[in-house]
């Protein structure tokens, strides 16, 4: 992060630094931090972040109604073939370790 005093700050300039080093550039006043100029997509990240970790949690007991239906509605309605599939995914994750290593 880049550091520039208040009064040597020349906004066009900065603006043009920020988009070109992706970087934010702390604002300073007597060698203490006062803001900070952001460009817009790092802005614009950092609030869809922001939303994305305030967003509100869907209720344990829906969840797993709703995963209970999903799993149900592609055939997997019993805790055997549930089990036949968590063991098929672990041996394809194996298989796709395997042709990565060898690559």
């Amino acid at each position: 992060m880049k550091e520039i005093p208040i009064p040597e700050a020349k906004l066009s300039e900065l603006l043009h630094q920020s988009e070109l080093d992706q970087l934010p550039i702390l604002l300073t006043e007597n060698d203490e931090a006062k803001g900070v100029l952001l460009n817009i997509k790092v802005f614009e990240a950092l609030i869809h972040s922001w939303k994305y970790t305030n967003r509100s949690l869907m209720p344990l007991n829906e969840l797993q109604t709703r995963l209970q239906r999903a799993f149900a509605d592609a055939g997997y309605d019993s805790r055997d073939k549930l089990i036949e599939l968590v063991q098929t995914v672990k041996l394809e994750m194996v298989e796709e370790r395997k042709q990565n290593l060898e690559c």
